[in-house]
């Protein structure tokens, strides 16, 4: 579908499609179990696209691509530069060098992948190689079966897998965990909260705040502060140093 007039144009799809498409601002699957695969025109200008029941979206090549969904569901999306979620559950499975999101409830990359996000929120993230959260309050839980080895900024929460995750903090600053194996801070003023009772690997963290259950710190490197924690091993050389209640 090839339009010349990029204003307002709408295609609307019954029934199962793959299409090449150019200078259209959005396309409406129907209400049906419809697959419709979409690929953008490689000589494309328009690169703001609203989608409704679409299953898979290539940007091919295009780049500066931005998809608006409109409604809750799946999609797949390959070289997408952001997306917008729906007021609905969105579940996005991206291929892209790094992909933008805001309102997007799970996101799967493809392990390179950097992941930012907009807008704060709840997002559950499976194979990125780092996320970098917003300005407001983000709270990351990492996918199930992905034992995570993932750098992050500006994240405020992390919720592990439930493997054998580790968190490495691109900048210093404040973090919360539950259930993370480990953490690699910056060796500068980071402080890392754990919210549930465990065992976490700690190196290059100034502080650590314990959790209302039963904790156990392992320091791997790095001297640190310390509060509400029940066992601390150093690794022969740390400064440990207990804060009071």
């Amino acid at each position: 579908v090839n339009a010349t007039e990029a204003d307002d144009i709408t295609l609307n799809v019954i029934g199962d499609a793959t299409l090449t498409t150019s200078s259209v601002d959005s396309i409406i699957g129907s209400a049906a179990e419809d697959t419709i695969a979409v690929t953008l025109d490689s000589a494309a200008s328009d690169t703001d696209v609203a989608l409704e029941n679409v299953d898979s979206f290539d940007a091919n090549g295009v780049t500066g691509v931005t998809l608006t969904l409109l409604s809750e569901g799946s999609i797949s999306a390959t070289d997408v530069e952001s997306i917008i979620g729906s007021e609905g559950t969105d579940t996005v499975v991206a291929d892209s060098a790094e992909l933008t999101v805001s309102g997007v409830e799970s996101v799967t990359g493809n392990s390179s992948t950097t992941l930012n996000l907009l807008g704060g929120g709840v997002v559950t993230v499976d194979d990125f190689s780092s996320i970098v959260g917003s300005a407001s309050v983000d709270v990351v839980t990492l996918a199930s079966g992905w034992a995570a080895d993932v750098a992050v900024d500006l994240v405020d929460t992390v919720i592990a897998s439930g493997g054998d995750d580790t968190v490495t903090m691109l900048t210093a600053g404040a973090m919360a965990v539950s259930g993370v194996a480990s953490v690699v801070g910056t060796g500068g003023a980071d402080t890392v909260t754990m919210l549930a009772g465990g065992s976490i690997s700690v190196s290059d963290v100034s502080v650590l705040l314990g959790s209302a259950g039963d904790d156990t710190l392992t320091i791997l490197s790095g001297n640190m502060s310390v509060q509400d924690v029940e066992t601390v091993t150093g690794d022969g050389s740390t400064e440990l140093t207990l804060l009071a209640d």
